[in-house]
């Protein structure tokens, strides 16, 4: 009975010394700013805080997209069309989205996550079909809020269309 009075007697003293700590810092925090007068520009100093300050994730403004000069021909197509996935996810622009797929793809609609950077975890394959062209590559998408997650990206280019065909995705997985 005695051990338990003494560890609630320390919890109490602990958290005590939290919010004295919490409401002591935040004073230092507003005692740390200042206001100028007489018409000046406001001009806020601050004094060094403890070492348990909170860490912020910086915040990604803009994706990181493909290179696209080492590429031509076909091989600069594809990557053009991942680098526009990658746009059109980041702006929530679903109308250009789904403009990428083939219709027969069945994709109706975009997904609801964000993707800041793909790397290549395969080299990009082109292969003659019958009707058509089809391009593979396998790549890891690193994802808003850092997932990584590994994908299968498949295109294809109808042979009918002749000059106006232009690549577009067939799938990914």
């Amino acid at each position: 009975m005695r051990k338990v009075s003494v560890l609630l007697l320390v919890l109490v003293v602990l958290v005590l010394t939290a919010c004295q700590d919490q409401s002591t810092s935040e004073r230092v925090r507003e005692s740390s700013s200042t206001r100028a007068t007489n018409n000046e520009t406001e001009q806020i100093t601050s004094e060094n805080e403890s070492s348990s300050e909170v860490v912020v994730e910086p915040v990604v403004e803009e994706p990181v997209y493909l290179d696209e000069a080492n590429y031509s021909g076909d091989e600069l197509e594809i990557i053009q069309l991942i680098n526009a996935r990658i746009r059109y996810l980041w702006e929530e622009d679903e109308q250009q989205y789904l403009q990428l797929f083939q219709e027969q793809s069945g994709v109706s609609s975009m997904p609801s996550y964000k993707i800041e950077a793909v790397t290549f975890t395969s080299d990009l394959t082109i292969k003659e079909q019958r009707t058509l062209y089809e391009g593979l590559v396998f790549l890891e998408e690193i994802r808003f809020g850092g997932k990584k997650s590994p994908s299968m990206y498949v295109f294809t280019k109808i042979k009918g269309e002749g000059d106006s065909a232009r690549w577009k995705f067939a799938g990914i997985d």
